[in-house]
C-alpha cells in the first residue's frame, strides 16, 4: 500500500483559531492569548518534521 501524503487546507478554519484561543488561554493571560491568536491569523502556514519540533523544545526523541 504506497503512503499517501496529508492534505491541508490552504487556510485554517475559523473554528481552528477559537480552539487555538481556548487552548492558549489556559497556559497565558487571556489579552496574551487574543494576542497571540490575532498575530497567527496574519502569517502563512509552515511545514516540520515532527523530530524538527521536539529538538526545538528541547524534549527527548522517543526510542526507535
Amino acid at each position: 500500500m504506497a503512503k499517501s501524503d496529508p492534505r491541508w487546507e490552504a487556510r485554517p478554519a475559523p473554528d481552528d483559531f477559537a480552539a487555538a484561543l481556548r487552548y492558549l488561554s489556559l497556559q497565558y493571560r487571556n489579552v496574551t492569548a487574543r494576542s497571540l491568536v490575532r498575530k497567527a491569523r496574519g502569517t502563512r502556514s509552515s511545514e516540520h518534521i515532527a523530530k524538527d519540533i521536539l529538538r526545538a523544545c528541547n524534549l527527548p526523541l522517543l526510542p526507535t
